[in-house]
């Protein structure tokens, strides 16, 4: 019984030893392609936050376009990832499409409350530098007509 599983396990290592030789650069371009996905996805995260603290966005909506960027870079960094290693990823992607067109559906509400409170927030900022350009324009259209050659000028009698 002994020599039975001794030849077992010499298959097992055998067979585990090919799969390494064969497959050892794939795994390392997995890891690596997972690795700077993190990284890119960490980084991406922190640029958005400090980008939307520095437009002075609402921190709720802040946290929320930061964490979306980072789930997707990471998400698409596992896609890459799981490719490297051979795994075929278009049922997959079928699956999660299906899974997000239920999940945008049941959570249809929080949604439209998210995307009303980005555009009561980004209105407000519109809002401003659309006073602003107009200002600008006005200040440019006095120094215009009252610098015009074609106008008059008044002068003291």
């Amino acid at each position: 019984m002994g020599q039975e599983e001794l030849e077992q396990m010499t298959e097992v290592y055998n067979m585990l030893v090919a799969y390494l030789v064969n497959y050892s650069f794939q795994i390392f371009g997995a890891v690596v392609v997972l690795v700077l996905g993190v990284f890119v996805g960490r980084r991406l995260s922190n640029l958005v936050l400090a980008l939307c603290a520095k437009k002075s966005l609402d921190i709720t909506l802040s946290r929320f376009f930061a964490s979306s960027a980072r789930i997707a870079i990471i998400s698409f960094s596992v896609l890459i990832a799981l490719s490297k290693l051979g795994i075929q990823v278009t049922p997959f992607l079928a699956a999660v499409g299906a899974l997000g067109l239920g999940a945008g559906l049941a959570v249809q509400g929080l949604l439209s409350n998210y995307g009303a409170g980005s555009a009561s927030s980004l209105r407000g900022h519109l809002w401003l530098a659309i006073r602003f350009a107009f200002m600008v324009y006005l200040a440019w259209l006095r120094k215009f007509i009252w610098h015009s050659p074609c106008l008059p000028m008044k002068t003291k009698s």
